[in-house]
């Protein structure tokens, strides 16, 4: 159960489902690209949810790159954010 997990890790959790989604989608994370590359490439197909691409990324970075504590409140933030990307790439057609 992901809500079971320390707040930073169900960031992490939520951020490896995008990337997996997507790529089930037909829209990989290529090796060398930055988690902000990917958005701005994901931006591209998915533009309706552009706001919630940069906002769960952002956050991503946050809870990876800083020692800052992460919040309940960021991680319910981020699953409002995962739920709009993960419906937005339902809607998609795979490959």
């Amino acid at each position: 159960n992901v809500r079971r997990l320390p707040p930073r890790q169900q960031i992490y959790f939520f951020y490896q489902a995008y990337l997996q989604r997507s790529r089930q989608r037909g829209l990989p994370r290529r090796p060398a690209q930055t988690p902000q590359e990917f958005a701005g490439y994901l931006q591209a197909h998915l533009p309706e949810v552009e706001s919630d691409l940069q906002g769960l990324t952002g956050e991503f970075e946050e809870a990876r790159y800083s020692r800052h504590a992460v919040t309940t409140g960021q991680v319910s933030t981020v699953r409002g954010y995962w739920a709009r990307i993960r419906q937005a790439l339902r809607q998609r057609k795979a490959g």
